[in-house]
């Protein structure tokens, strides 16, 4: 589980009280020891808000708002099936590589709160924004998750 919290950097500093949190689990399944081929399962759930100022329309009466102050909220859910191996790198066994894709879907949802009735968000131009964290595409998607890990045994 991770914690997410507002990180003073120049991507991200327009916005205020970004919080939320992160968690992937991940479920596998050895079929064979001898060559430590796995398939698994892995579920993921993602949950943050921020306090932001954009810009807003009514297209029914032709009226902008700018920088308008809300509060928006995403989640995301989703799992995929994986694939993967691990390999022993030192003799002893302690360190292992290991390496993994799968295939899956994920759904996002994205909320406004404090947005006056019958306004939308204007995204008009999306790459002048990338590092916005409500710029995802809202619905479900393709998932394909690829992990590669150097693991150490205690």
């Amino acid at each position: 589980m991770n914690y997410l919290y507002h990180f003073k950097s120049d991507e991200i500093s327009e916005f205020d009280n970004l919080k939320g949190f992160r968690s992937i689990t991940s479920l596998k399944y050895y079929y064979n020891q001898k060559r430590a081929f796995f398939v698994g399962a892995e579920f993921r759930i993602k949950k943050y808000s921020f306090d932001d100022k954009t810009d807003l329309v009514n297209i029914q009466t032709n009226d902008t708002l700018r920088l308008f102050s809300n509060t928006a909220s995403d989640t995301l859910i989703g799992g995929a099936v994986l694939w993967g191996k691990r390999i022993k790198v030192s003799r002893n066994g302690k360190f292992e590589f290991e390496a993994n894709v799968g295939l899956g879907g994920k759904y996002r949802t994205i909320k406004r709160k404090n947005v006056p009735a019958g306004y939308t968000r204007i995204n008009n131009d999306p790459g002048a924004h990338r590092h916005r964290p409500d710029t995802n595409i809202e619905g479900a998607q393709a998932y394909v998750p690829a992990t590669i890990r150097l693991i150490y045994h205690l």
